[in-house]
């Protein structure tokens, strides 16, 4: 709470934060952000060195309600100016959103100045107007040379609402390369913008290594009720990913097995594995959905250390059928090289485009 905006804050660290702070009622919530910095109160102004705010409220609570877009504001006011400093400028980090509603700050980014030291926010939030669901996450402003605000955004339904859950197979439509759209389950667009959000694609051995069990399970309960979580453990998102794109009723189990067996180059099988569904199929959107999910990961595999091969045996026998250890054992690899030429070649139109 007492660091500024120069000191990183682990994933790690944002992983604890987060939940407690989620806890918290307004009251505590304020109290920790104004008591957890007790230094700069105890120097002369003239002396600070430490841009710090007076916020009015850091607990939003909206009510759910129907094709509507309800608005609360919250004032920011410079506490001290070093004299060092004529202005400051701050930006928020908001949690992604998904079609079942819309979160934003007005302004997002802005300055500060020792003239106008006080500023007037507007938090906004949007739900759809045919799912409620529980909102329930934390929105974090950095104060340059100044310290971090953690704001709580809540939704409250009324007492004949509840939560609609996310039906596991509702279609919605997610672009992760410009220009290519497709039509997936929405489990999986809301866990892919969360991984956005956690800085997964950059994380080291992000879907190589597994999840906290716990973890995992307590997200993928919050799916299933409606509740939006901020997670920030993009290992166990990426676990969650995975979960989901197992199904007995997966579309790589309709590619055609003289396609999936053969040994032509990455082109040459990519061209196959179109040519083997109807043009803009269902199936054929959701398999070219988790390349380009997989191609993300392989664009990053300088941080994440993640390379074709890794990620296809990491994706592999979670989107084709393993049925035993005998398969495991003379399947898999052919399934990892198939998944791992379809990334490749991928991988070089995304490049192109």
């Amino acid at each position: 709470m007492n660091r500024t905006d120069k000191e990183v804050l682990t994933t790690a660290e944002r992983n604890l934060l987060t939940p407690y702070l989620l806890k918290l009622t307004p009251e505590g919530l304020k109290d920790l952000q104004t008591n957890s910095r007790p230094f700069i109160h105890q120097l002369p102004i003239n002396e600070t060195k430490i841009i710090d705010l007076d916020v009015d409220r850091y607990h939003l609570i909206f009510s759910h309600q129907k094709s509507t877009c309800q608005a609360l504001d919250v004032v920011l006011r410079l506490r001290s100016t070093p004299s060092t400093f004529q202005s400051t400028s701050f930006k928020f980090h908001i949690p992604p959103s998904d079609g079942n509603f819309h979160l934003s700050v007005t302004p997002p980014v802005g300055q500060l100045t020792f003239r106008n030291p006080a500023l007037e926010l507007q938090f906004k939030l949007e739900f759809s107007d045919t799912i409620p669901i529980l909102v329930n996450c934390v929105v974090v402003m950095e104060l340059q040379g100044g310290y971090r605000h953690y704001f709580v955004v809540k939704s409250r339904l009324k007492p004949s609402q509840k939560p609609m859950p996310l039906i596991p197979h509702a279609i919605g439509n997610d672009t992760i390369f410009e220009g290519c759209s497709f039509r997936v389950p929405k489990p999986l667009i809301r866990l892919r913008n969360m991984l956005v959000y956690s800085n997964g694609f950059v994380a080291p051995g992000i879907f190589r290594q597994t999840g906290v069990s716990w973890e995992v399970q307590s997200l993928n309960t919050h799916l299933s009720h409606g509740t939006y979580y901020s997670c920030l453990d993009p290992h166990v998102i990426a676990t969650c990913i995975k979960m989901h794109l197992r199904s007995e009723d997966s579309p790589f189990l309709r590619i055609p097995k003289p396609v999936l067996m053969g040994t032509k180059s990455s082109a040459d099988s990519y061209k196959d594995l179109l040519l083997s569904f109807p043009q803009s199929s269902p199936d054929l959107e959701f398999i070219l959905w988790v390349l380009d999910l997989m191609v993300c990961v392989v664009m990053n595999q300088a941080e994440n250390g993640m390379n074709i091969r890794s990620i296809a045996i990491a994706i592999a026998p979670n989107v084709f059928e393993i049925v035993d250890q005998q398969q495991l054992a003379t399947s898999l690899p052919i399934m990892v090289a198939f998944l791992g030429k379809l990334v490749a070649h991928r991988q070089t139109l995304v490049q192109r485009a």
